[in-house]
């Protein structure tokens, strides 16, 4: 069976003439009628699910879902159910064959059919599937009429803007210098927090920020940071945590308003299972001009077949990290604009770093007040080594930043309730168009209407809707079109990547179901067929957050080798079928980020550790990973895609986790206007210098990185890091942090263990995971 690559567009009318399923048992204490819902499956996938209907035999609900497609099948179902207090029960089935959907749209009345073959009414249905292969053509054509304003946009709740100037940063502090890149280019990197700082000092309006954690305590300008301050007021008040220098603004009459994602397991104690010092801000800000509001993931509750999952979804987050405030005028116009951050970068603790990622040599200086280690337990800020992290974030001017600031807008009226605190913005004192440079770039969202009031009701048809909820899940879907886009190669960082469990060996049935991976796979079996060069880079954490031996953490691990050994068997099955000579892994590459210091790094002013400690094994080795918490795709050097979310269920879905990215380019920068050849661009030299900061090397073949000579010098660099940084003794210093995931693939695209490497380095916890028994695990996808 084919793998069908596409889109539906579903939308489910209404029912009739249907059975009265209730039983008098129920009748008694709820209702007389059926209460009838729509469930809609490829093979035992769920794809979608309307909203119930109380107490109808002759339902109406008009509808209406977005699928993305990339699944073996042969047919649509369509399972009409009627919802009772603790389960539901089914009606009957509608079955659309793809067949069918081939010679055009599906549309009318269609009996509904119970196990027994008997019809128990009608559904009203329309179903139009798009195939990929069209979508592209369409895309390209679009593209071509408009080539400034048409690459890269899908339709969704925000539209594409233009105009807009974007900063991209590698990490929270870097360079203050220019640096030379390999294509010989000149390039300015970015300072993250520098830049925050002078943006809420520059701020005369407002200030708005919403948070996974916001820490009061966070020194956004530290050591020789000050050298890049610019005017008085900026060296005046360098020395402000981030609290303080919030409640000086707020007293010199900016508007400071802050959604945190409120961790209910904080308010017993205060602290919390994520450690998000949600509380502790809200105390801090308490009395003052700063409004902090506490946000939870609620969702509604409909009966008691409902509460598991509720209870569930208390454990998802409020996952946005935005600031966005005004800032100077543009041009010959007065009036003020708006400055956006949009990215992975929490505002909160461990999150200063820089490209060196240092683990032990900065925790008597920069590090010194700000010691962060979540994956190593019981080590200190007097012992070491601290938690290295790499992120990715962006500063967006002109339009973009308009929207931004309307995302905030529109949670803040739906989860501030009664506070009406918002900044009046009015036109004649904000330019909200301002033209600020030459990149197109379009704001994305995981998100739901119990998290924001959609206020825009002209682009209401791109939502879609799970059991009586809208939901935007335009982040999925942007990954996607991009994804099917590539032409040359796709490069990943995220701190997650699991998916596709549909078309796992095992586990198909684990509740992550979003098509990236799929598509990434399928995009590279186009490429084998049609005998081209790609490579698909992708960059995550040697292991999630945590002790690696605990059972969430190994389940997540699982979940994740599932992912990888299905990509990789579906790419060595289509060079099987080829006849080709090539490795799976000359296409798909998974590679994660180290650090290995030096004896003379570690400062004289730390303490010994307790002997048999993980602290002093830890001091010996003097090795660890960083934490890759980035959330970034970059294809073909054209386009990029940066936000909060992370390429697994909870962030893509729309109904989990609240999310927040940006889809961003440069119309003359991009594979199509540059006639097939790789852009330069600032996309391209900022992926460039980001490979050459995790590589430690330069190369002339970093410009073109789905060629084989970038292939091999990439292998070569993250072997020779790999051995060092597994050794016991030290035999080549390490000059960069790249290596190869810790996997071995075969020629069929078989994963395994890598040899004598069963384990992550100085744990006990299996490298290639394990199911838990006890977790749901919408908790771990």
């Amino acid at each position: 069976m084919d793998v069908i690559r596409g889109e539906l567009m579903i939308d489910i009318m209404a029912a009739r003439n249907l059975p009265d399923t209730d039983n008098f048992f129920f009748s008694i204490f709820k209702k007389d009628l059926t209460d009838p819902f729509v469930s809609g499956y490829l093979g035992s996938t769920k794809i979608l699910m309307t909203s119930v209907k109380d107490n109808t035999l002759d339902p109406v609900w008009r509808e209406q879902f977005h699928i993305q497609l990339c699944h073996k099948s042969d047919c649509l179902r369509f399972v009409v159910q009627d919802k009772d207090h603790a389960w539901s029960q089914s009606i009957g089935e509608v079955t659309v064959s793809f067949y069918d959907l081939s010679n055009g749209p599906v549309s009318g009345w269609y009996p509904i059919i119970d196990p027994k073959g008997n019809q128990q009414g009608q559904l009203q249905i329309r179903v139009t599937f798009q195939d990929a292969a069209s979508l592209m053509v369409k895309y390209y054509k679009e593209s071509l009429e408009d080539i400034l304003m048409n690459q890269y946009k899908i339709d969704s709740y925000f539209e594409m803007r233009s105009g807009c100037h974007v900063d991209l940063y590698s990490c929270a502090r870097n360079t203050p210098y220019q640096v030379q890149l390999s294509s010989g280019a000149m390039y300015q990197p970015g300072s993250c927090f520098l830049d925050m700082y002078k943006t809420i000092i520059a701020a005369e309006k407002f200030i708005y920020i919403t948070g996974w954690s916001v820490w009061t305590k966070l020194q956004m300008v530290r050591g020789d940071d000050v050298d890049s301050l610019e005017t008085d007021e900026e060296r005046e008040h360098c020395g402000l945590s981030l609290g303080d220098l919030l409640k000086m603004k707020s007293e010199c009459g900016v508007r400071v308003l802050i959604l945190v994602w409120s961790d209910l397991s904080s308010m017993a104690t205060g602290e919390g299972m994520m450690g998000t010092h949600d509380q502790e801000t809200r105390s801090y800000f308490a009395g003052t001009a700063v409004e902090c509001c506490l946000v939870s993931r609620e969702v509604a509750v409909g009966d008691l077949s409902d509460v598991v999952n509720t209870s569930v979804a208390k454990s998802y987050t409020h996952h946005q990290k935005s600031i966005i405030a005004d800032s100077k005028p543009v041009g010959q116009d007065r009036r003020r604009t708006i400055v956006a951050f949009v990215g992975g970068l929490d505002i909160t603790d461990g999150r200063y770093d820089t490209p060196d990622h240092p683990l032990f040599k900065t925790l008597a200086g920069v590090h010194q007040d700000d010691f962060y280690q979540g994956s190593a337990p019981g080590v200190g800020a007097r012992e070491g080594p601290r938690q290295p992290w790499q992120d990715i974030h962006t500063r967006l001017t002109g339009a973009i930043a308009f929207d931004v600031c309307k995302n905030f807008m529109e949670r803040w009226s739906k989860q501030a309730q009664g506070r009406n605190s918002l900044f009046h913005l009015k036109s004649h004192k904000f330019n909200f168009e301002a033209e600020t440079g030459n990149w197109n770039v379009q704001l994305l969202r995981s998100i739901t209407d119990d998290s924001a009031a959609f206020a825009d009701a002209t682009r209401m048809y791109t939502l879609t809707v799970k059991k009586s909820r809208l939901i935007e899940d335009s982040i999925n879907r942007a990954y996607i079109h991009t994804i099917r886009a590539a032409e040359r190669f796709i490069y990943i960082e995220n701190q997650y990547f699991l998916g596709s469990a549909y078309a796992w060996e095992t586990d198909q049935k684990v509740t992550c179901h979003h098509t990236i991976p799929a598509e990434i796979a399928e995009k590279i079996v186009e490429k084998i067929r049609a005998n081209e060069e790609f490579l698909a880079f992708i960059v995550i954490p040697i292991h999630p957050e945590g002790d690696p031996a605990t059972a969430p953490i190994q389940e997540i691990l699982a979940w994740q080798r599932r992912t990888m050994a299905m990509m990789y068997r579906r790419v060595g099955h289509a060079l099987m079928q080829q006849g080709s000579a090539a490795h799976p892994t000359d296409y798909l590459q998974f590679y994660c980020l180290i650090n290995k210091e030096d004896e003379e790094d570690i400062p004289d002013e730390l303490d010994a550790p307790e002997p048999d400690s993980k602290a002093e094994m830890l001091r010996e080795s003097r090795r660890f990973m960083i934490y890759v918490h980035s959330k970034l795709m970059i294809v073909d050097d054209s386009v990029a895609i940066v936000g909060s979310a992370n390429i697994n269920q909870r962030s893509l879905a729309g109904s989990r986790d609240s999310e927040l990215a940006v889809i961003a380019h440069q119309p003359e920068h991009t594979l199509l206007s540059q006639g097939g050849n790789l852009p330069q661009g600032e996309v391209a030299q900022f992926r460039t210098r980001l490979m050459e900061e995790h590589l430690g090397h330069q190369h002339q073949t970093l410009t073109n990185p789905n060629t084989g000579e970038c292939k091999d010098f990439v292998r070569y660099i993250c072997k020779k890091n790999w051995q060092n940084f597994h050794a016991d003794y030290d035999y080549e210093y390490i000059a960069g942090h790249l290596v190869e995931y810790p996997i071995s693939v075969d020629q069929e695209g078989e994963v395994s263990a890598m040899e004598d490497c069963a384990n992550f380095p100085d744990t006990v916890a299996p490298i290639q995971g394990a199911k838990s028994a006890h977790l749901p695990n919408k908790l771990t996808t």
